[in-house]
């Protein structure tokens, strides 16, 4: 790391690529909404806690495509197509958005 004394090292990511990156913390008895817009797509994983994922086109991986996910600490799942995605529970969470290149 190029960060001395504990202070910011102003350092920059470039990413080249058609996306979003977010990250989030969801307390107990809240809720966070997304939206995945047409030809776009989702990479989400529970960084640590125990979060609920609603929403359509919804998928950890193994090829079941469900309404609704439970993602344990650092499980994931991928969101194809317009979709609405609610996320409860308590967790950290971190989301990748981007083109859609997959079917």
């Amino acid at each position: 790391s190029d960060v001395e004394g504990g202070g910011e090292s102003g350092a920059r990511i470039k990413l080249h690529q058609d996306l979003n990156l977010y990250v989030a913390k969801i307390d107990e008895g809240v809720s966070l909404d997304f939206h995945v817009k047409a030809g776009r797509m989702a990479y989400l994983l529970c960084m640590d806690g125990v979060t609920t994922v609603q929403g359509a086109h919804t998928s950890k991986g193994d090829g079941k495509s469900e309404d609704s996910w439970r993602l344990e600490r650092h499980e994931a799942a991928h969101v194809t197509g317009e979709n609405a995605l609610q996320l409860s529970g308590k967790a950290h969470c971190l989301m990748v958005e981007m083109k859609q290149v997959l079917e």
